[in-house]
């Protein structure tokens, strides 16, 4: 339960401590723009709730607020405490804010620096805040949902949908840029399919390379011996017709000419030495193999084929093409159809895991809609709206939704004839502010050990601000109310009663009020600045029927 809170230096109070009941309506009351408000704002800064406007008082270096819990029998308070290292002996709990000129703040717990994060998760499921716009919002599709939710107890499961809607989002924009760069690539990916092709085809590899080399060197010189002794038998059969013609001759020359004898006898020589040469020739052609001319043309290809290949990629030489290959295959591979399925598999995966959890929370909100519904109508009756109708309808949403399987709508309607509107639509300013008080305290304040409002009421008076009250006062039975109100019906059904007042320097002060100082009150909230008997009268009148 909320024990106290304590503010200083928090715009115009100076300082301020609320020791607070741990059940029943507490009233708020003053004078416009003395500070009732303010103290609501700076709970709210205590909770951990977003900062809006400048909080420090003139001339102070930071503003504090101070929340106190007696958190004896919470047990998952008392758990979460745990959890965080927090915990403290007697179950106590102080939440603190400090905030400097700039608008930084600082939050403490039992003592314990903490994320201002970290401070709303620990004491925002504690205290419930109804604020001045709340009415506003109701008109608002996402705190309809958050009111269901809350009544359906549906809150993390309205935070797994949307977490999963997020993964769901994320995997989608992921095929889509996949399934457009495909798109973008297709040309390209036939480039690299063709190229890939012709680098299989050839299957280059080193060791292939080099002995392909060889086998092509060594048969190109096994062609060019074969072609030169072909050449040279030629030659040396042409030269022994020649040398045995000169022989011949030179015998005839030496029978005329004995002194050319010795002429004869070296064309002789020279015939034989020809003769030794072909000889040799012919005998060094039969340790030679015939040329294969199909591992030649082979060869020849296998190794054009990849000088082919090495220029049309621009490299230096064909040791370059696996790397290629390698390169091309990894690009291919990336720009391929492989990761589009894999990412569109993906896709359907997130839509069947936000399925699943959207699934969960539809059941509640469909079991929650028409408990509250009937919650809330019932609680109109008791504010003066008997014939009032209130529904809770769930159309289904489009698509995969952030919010669920469908949408919440309230439908309202201020008679018992005709179609139900909606609400935002077709409810009058003070049908709203019941509406609004109506609906909070059967969800928004669902497990909260303390309820807040700040000007509920507004746009409501007479009977109605009566009936108010008692709403009030019933829900304080169980828990903390604290409820801020210009209304002297509403406050008069209070258990307690603190009155504001702001001093000459603006400066607010808060009071406990009971008896002759409550019926003071209650009388200038009646007549205004200028109190009577008759206002006097009323306000005791007014207080002995709330007590009554």
């Amino acid at each position: 339960m909320l024990t106290a809170v304590e503010v200083r230096d928090f715009v115009n109070i100076a300082h301020a401590r609320l020791p607070l009941p741990a059940a029943g309506f507490c009233a708020l009351t003053g004078e416009t723009g003395v500070g009732k408000s303010l103290l609501i704002d700076a709970l709210s800064a205590a909770l951990g709730l977003k900062l809006r406007r400048r909080l420090l008082r003139k001339g102070a270096e930071t503003a504090e607020v101070a929340l106190s819990f007696d958190l004896a029998g919470a047990v998952g308070a008392l758990n979460l405490l745990k959890r965080h290292g927090l915990a403290a002996p007697g179950g106590e709990l102080v939440a603190r804010r400090v905030i400097d000129a700039q608008g930084r703040s600082r939050a403490y717990v039992n003592g314990s620096l903490v994320g201002v994060g970290q401070l709303a998760e620990i004491v925002g499921g504690l205290v419930a805040v109804c604020g001045q716009n709340e009415h506003v919002r109701l008109k608002q599709a996402a705190r309809r949902r958050e009111l269901l939710d809350m009544a359906a107890k549906a809150l993390p499961d309205a935070a797994l949908v949307a977490a999963r809607h997020a993964e769901h989002q994320q995997a989608a924009a992921r095929l889509q840029a996949a399934e457009e760069a495909a798109a973008q690539d297709a040309e390209r990916l036939a480039e690299l399919q063709e190229e890939l092709a012709e680098l299989d085809a050839l299957g280059f590899a080193a060791e292939a390379w080099e002995e392909q080399n060889r086998l092509l060197t060594q048969q190109e010189n096994m062609a060019e011996i074969g072609e030169l002794r072909r050449e040279l038998d030629a030659a040396l059969d042409e030269l022994g017709t020649r040398l045995a013609q000169a022989q011949e001759q030179g015998k005839r020359l030496a029978t005329l000419l004995p002194a050319a004898e010795g002429v004869g006898e070296d064309l002789a020589a020279l015939n034989a030495l020809a003769a030794d040469a072909a000889r040799a020739l012919a005998k060094l052609g039969e340790g030679l193999g015939e040329v294969d001319r199909a591992a030649l043309e082979e060869a020849e290809a296998y190794v054009a084929e990849a000088l082919r290949l090495a220029r049309k990629h621009r490299l230096p030489d064909p040791t370059g093409l696996p790397q290629l290959r390698a390169d091309k295959a990894a690009e291919l591979e990336e720009l391929g159809g492989g990761d589009v399925e894999a990412l569109r598999k993906a896709a359907a995966a997130a839509v069947a895991s936000w399925q699943e959890a959207a699934t969960i929370l539809s059941k509640k909100r469909q079991a929650a809609a028409p408990k509250l519904a009937k919650q809330v109508q019932d609680s109109l009756r008791q504010l003066g709206m008997p014939a009032a109708r209130f529904a809770i309808e769930l159309p289904a949403a489009e698509g995969v939704a952030r919010t669920g399987a469908e949408d919440v709508a309230f439908g309202f309607a201020a008679r018992k004839q005709g179609k139900l509107g909606d609400l935002g639509e077709v409810a009058s300013g003070g049908e709203l502010s019941r509406l609004t008080l109506a609906l909070f305290s059967h969800a928004g304040g669902d497990g909260a050990r303390a309820m807040v409002f700040d000007e509920v009421d507004a746009g409501i008076s007479g009977k109605t601000a009566a009936h108010v009250g008692s709403l009030l006062a019933s829900l304080g039975a169980e828990r903390l109310v604290l409820c801020v109100t210009h209304l002297p019906q509403v406050a008069a059904a209070a258990a307690s009663h603190w009155l504001v007042r702001a001093d000459e320097d603006g400066l607010a002060s808060f009071e406990l009020i009971e008896g002759a100082a409550r019926e003071e009150e209650i009388a200038r909230m009646l007549a205004g600045k200028k109190i009577t008997a008759a206002s006097r009268s009323n306000a005791k009148e007014i207080l002995a029927t709330a007590a009554g």
